[in-house]
Parts: C-alpha cells; sequence; structure tokens
C-alpha cells in the first residue's frame, strides 16, 4: 500500500486529503480516485508529474499512458513528492508526497481515503484566485436572508420573490456554506463504487 498526503497548492485554509492505495494500482486509478476525493468531474485535462516526466491518458497530452503505468512499477520512496494538474485553463496543482510505502500483497485492498479537511475547491472556479474571491463574495448573513425570503416569499423591503430564482440563489450559496466540510463516509462510499466499476470495465476490455 501506499499513503498519500494531498494538499491543494495555494489555498489557505489548507485543502488537505490523506488517500492509501494499492501499490498494485494503476495511475489511472489513482487520478480517477483524486477526482472523487475533490469532487470533480473529469471532463478536464489532467496529467501527473513523476521525477519531471509527465504521464496522462489524455491523447492531447504528451506523456506515458496512466492506464499503464502501475505505483508498483514506479518505485516510489518515502518522502517522495508527485504533481497532479488538473484542468490546465484553472491550472489546479495537488501535491502528493509519499508518507508510507508497504510493498506487500495488497490483492483484494482498497483505495480508502483515510481524512481529509474542508471541501474541493468547486470545478467552476478558474484557478486559486477565483476561488478566493468566490470565498469572499459571501456570507452567513446572506444565507440567513435567503432562507428567510424563501420561508416568508417576500424580500427585506416587503416586495413578492421568485420561489425559483431564490432556491436556485440559495443552492448556490449552501455550497459555499459548506466548504469546510469534508465527508469522509460519502468519499469512501465512491471510492469502492469507482473500484467496482474500474474492475467490471477491465472485465469487459480483457
Amino acid at each position: 500500500m501506499v499513503r498519500f498526503r494531498l494538499v491543494v497548492r495555494g489555498v489557505s485554509p489548507v485543502i488537505v486529503r490523506t488517500l492509501v492505495v494499492p501499490v498494485s494500482a494503476s495511475l489511472q486509478l489513482l487520478h480517477e480516485a483524486l477526482l472523487v476525493v475533490f469532487d470533480w468531474s473529469g471532463e478536464c485535462l489532467h496529467e501527473f508529474v513523476i521525477r519531471g516526466v509527465g504521464y496522462s491518458s489524455e491523447w492531447l497530452v504528451n506523456g506515458i499512458d496512466t492506464r499503464s503505468t502501475t505505483l508498483d512499477s514506479l518505485g516510489l520512496r518515502l518522502g517522495e513528492r508527485l504533481v497532479w494538474r488538473y484542468d490546465f485553463l484553472a491550472d489546479w496543482v495537488i501535491d502528493l508526497r509519499v508518507e508510507a510505502v508497504t510493498p506487500s500483497d495488497d490483492a483484494g485492498a482498497r483505495v480508502v481515503c483515510s481524512s481529509g479537511r474542508r471541501a474541493g475547491p468547486p470545478e467552476w472556479c478558474r484557478g486559486v484566485a477565483e476561488f478566493f474571491r468566490w470565498e469572499d463574495a459571501h456570507s452567513v448573513g446572506e444565507v440567513l436572508e435567503c432562507v428567510d425570503e424563501l420561508r416568508t416569499g417576500v424580500d427585506q423591503f416587503g416586495a413578492p420573490v421568485m420561489r425559483d430564482g431564490l432556491v436556485e440563489r440559495l443552492e448556490a450559496l449552501l455550497v459555499w456554506a459548506q466548504r469546510d466540510r469534508f465527508e469522509q463516509a460519502v468519499v469512501n462510499r465512491r471510492l469502492t463504487a469507482l473500484e467496482v466499476d474500474s474492475c467490471v470495465s477491465s472485465c469487459r476490455s480483457g
């Protein structure tokens, strides 16, 4: 098993995860697990950079294929650092540090997120600067005001409000309000489903 500490570069307070991955796993599975723990869609280009070498499954990105590269084949060492870039326009960079390596038979082992702090940045935020602007753009008072308008049907001036627009605004505000929340159990359920889907896909392709 390999235990990684994942940190979103440039963001403070820190957004962090601890991810335990079988050494037999491919870089592609690690990529898919990273998407899960940060709640991103996978619709954007990505790349690992390891010892100056690029790895990706994207045909638009030059590099070694992540689907044919296992963690075991990389010979990762304790304390080693890797980089995962996601969405080249936003340039989200996740720093991965190897915290532990157990080079044993890990047949049947699962990918597990053993800890984490704060929700991942919303995928529509185009990078760190926009993420900070989004964090500063709202307040708890705005959330309470929106809830009150939804409850009463009128705004602070007594004018009727459009419920559909208010619900949409509140949904967006709730994402903001939960930016410091990390749901580890939900993430691990999704990681389990991810591994099952990967096994099914491998069986079909074989």
